[in-house]
């Protein structure tokens, strides 16, 4: 283990010698993240942190006009990351009123993101324990999940469960003698519903979902701020990074470098096992700069500081173990330089390092899963935008730790410490 250690910090002592390499280790990804944070609508202290999370604005069609819709309505106004219109300012709306139609042509023209329309009879329906739906008309992609669909959903729960408190509380009431008269008996229920906290699976209402027809959407309408462009520009220029070593192991080849130390008194397992954990902590050193940056920034990573440093680790192993497996088919320098370029230019995009793949259509979603970038911007987008920890990123971690073995495997199988 000493001389993987030895080997390791020599590598490293000649990598942060050339000033150019502090350079692109530091000033570049630090100006590349902050200035596509702010692209993507972030500001500092927020733009992707719970503290000052990104607003967007919502229509709320009102059919019933109850004192339950207005609740409701009430309820939603209070919600962090909302603009409800028309009742909050900035609805862009020429009067106080806003129909069906005027919210679909204003999601078409993404001057929102969603529109929630309650139906008549939404109070008395739901005092009678009837089904209530809710037309909800967005611009989001559904099924890769959204801040504000998360929001709408968790805000419909609790609802849900008052509701059924109240119900059930009736209903055991009535079995304990009843009440006077029906007076009496909605105040209890109103009693219970206003105090309810539990949650219940039986729930009465329920979202019906209807994706509108939109024009292109702006990186501000998609609006991830710093909890994109930090974990995204991180992933590429890790990628670039340890891509790098690529020229290096074959620079090193040539010049007999590798040769040399087969002729020590090491073995080759801990001659390659040192410039694995080369390129391994060259990539951790540069996530651990860009996500203080994110933490200046006020980027909230979430509770949970194991799942974060679980989460990049495996990334960077992933992406060291691709370097080492390419070295085995590399021949030339100019070969490496220009592989360790294309690839970081089409894995960091096509997974999703510059822009969500929220906002790709489905089959590049998919495709983009091909890069490990999109694994770890998953991971990232559990932990930062959904409240996510160790277990929910288990998954992306899963995948990318399989990848390293496979890539390991096929590199330590074919590696060559000369010509």
């Amino acid at each position: 283990m000493r001389n993987i250690l030895d080997i390791a910090l020599n590598d490293l002592r000649i990598f942060f010698s050339e000033r150019g390499n502090l350079i692109s280790l530091t000033v570049v990804p630090i100006f590349m993240s902050v200035a596509l944070g702010i692209a993507f609508g972030g500001s500092f202290g927020g733009g992707g942190s719970a503290s000052e999370p990104i607003r967007y604005r919502m229509d709320v069609v009102d059919n019933d006009n109850s004192a339950t819709s207005q609740q409701f309505i009430d309820k939603l106004r209070q919600t962090e990351i909302l603009i409800v219109c028309p009742a909050d300012e900035n609805c862009e709306l020429a009067d106080d009123t806003v129909t069906v139609e005027q919210s679909i042509e204003r999601l078409q023209s993404n001057d929102i993101i969603s529109a929630i329309v309650i139906p008549e009879n939404f109070e008395a329906d739901l005092q009678a324990f009837e089904e209530v739906s809710l037309t909800y008309y967005t611009n989001e992609n559904i099924q890769t999940g959204t801040p504000v669909g998360s929001a709408v959903n968790a805000l419909l729960e609790e609802m849900n469960s008052a509701f059924v408190a109240g119900r059930v509380g009736v209903l055991i009431g009535e079995g304990f003698g009843g009440f006077e008269d029906d007076a009496e008996r909605e105040a209890f229920r109103q009693d219970v519903y206003d105090r309810a906290t539990i949650m219940f699976e039986d729930t009465p209402l329920n979202i019906r979902y209807i994706l509108t027809e939109q024009g292109e959407q702006s990186a501000a309408d998609v609006g991830t701020g710093f909890g994109q462009s930090i974990p995204g520009i991180g992933a590429m220029q890790v990628l670039f990074t340890v891509l790098t070593g690529l020229v290096t192991l074959i620079r090193e080849r040539k010049q007999w470098t590798l040769q040399r130390l087969t002729v020590m008194p090491l073995t080759r397992a801990e001659i390659l096992g040192g410039k694995i954990l080369t390129y391994f902590v060259l990539g951790m050193i540069q996530y651990a700069i860009l996500l203080a940056v994110g933490l200046f920034v006020g980027v909230d990573y979430g509770d949970s500081i194991l799942a974060l440093l679980i989460l990049v680790s495996a990334f960077v192993l992933c992406s060291t173990a691709l370097t080492f497996a390419l070295a085995t088919r590399v021949t030339s320098e100019d070969q490496a330089n220009s592989l360790a370029t294309l690839l970081g230019l089409i894995l960091a995009p096509l997974g999703g390092a510059w822009w969500p793949l929220a906002i790709v259509p489905d089959f590049m979603n998919v495709i983009g899963h091909i890069s490990p970038v999109a694994w770890v911007m998953d991971g990232f987008n559990d932990l930062i935008f959904f409240g996510g920890g160790l277990v929910e990123i288990l998954p992306e971690v899963g995948v990318l730790l399989v990848a390293s073995a496979v890539l390991f495997a096929f590199a330590i199988s074919g590696f060559q410490f000369g010509d």
